[in-house]
C-alpha cells in the first residue's frame, strides 16, 4: 500500500477543519476506509457501501475504472543525489472512452466534462468518477500501474498538461 499516495481532496490523512470542496463527514469516511482497508488489506463490502451512500452512481463508475486498472502513476525515475522530498508523480486515467485524464496530488481538478458541469457548474457532485478511481488505486496498490520516466520527459508532460 503506498504511504504518498495522497491524491487530491481525498487526503488519507485524518481530516481536519472546514473544506469546501468535501464535507467533513465524507472526508471522515474516506479516512476510515483507508484505515479499514491498511488493515485488512482489502476494499470490505461495507466500506465500499459507505462511499456508494456518499459518492453514488459516480462511485459505481469509479469502481469500474479501479476494477479495469485504469490508473497509472507516472513519477520521474530516481538519479543518484536525489532525495525522497525530490519525489515527483501525479495520476493518469484512461476513461472507459479511452480519454486519459490526468490529475495532480493534492488538487481535486479534472479536465473531464463531468468534473465541469457536475462539480463546478452545478455542484451536484464532490468530485467525478477519474478522481474516485485514483483515489481507490492509490490505497489498493494491486490495480495501480507505475511508468516511470526520466525528469525532462515529466517536466514535459507538466507543461503539456499545465498550458492546455
Amino acid at each position: 500500500m503506498s504511504l504518498d499516495a495522497k491524491l487530491l481532496f481525498i487526503s488519507k490523512s485524518k481530516p481536519q477543519g472546514a473544506d469546501t470542496s468535501l464535507s467533513l463527514a465524507s472526508k471522515q469516511v474516506l479516512h476510515e476506509v483507508y484505515e479499514k482497508f491498511a488493515s485488512e488489506n482489502k476494499f470490505s463490502d461495507e466500506s465500499l457501501l459507505r462511499l456508494y451512500g456518499i459518492f453514488g452512481s459516480t462511485f459505481e463508475r469509479a469502481l469500474e475504472l479501479y476494477e479495469l486498472a485504469r490508473v497509472k502513476k507516472i513519477c520521474v525515475k530516481s538519479e543518484p543525489g536525489n532525495s525522497v522530498n525530490d519525489a515527483r508523480w501525479l495520476l493518469q486515467v484512461t476513461g472507459i472512452s479511452g480519454e486519459i485524464y490526468t490529475l495532480f496530488p493534492e488538487v481535486n481538478f479534472c479536465s473531464c466534462a463531468s468534473f465541469r458541469y457536475r462539480v463546478l457548474n452545478d455542484q451536484a457532485e464532490h468530485t467525478c468518477k477519474h478522481i474516485l478511481a485514483a483515489w481507490l488505486s492509490s490505497v489498493d496498490n494491486k490495480k495501480l500501474s507505475v511508468q516511470e520516466i526520466a525528469s525532462p520527459l515529466f517536466r514535459d508532460l507538466m507543461r503539456f498538461h499545465v498550458t492546455f
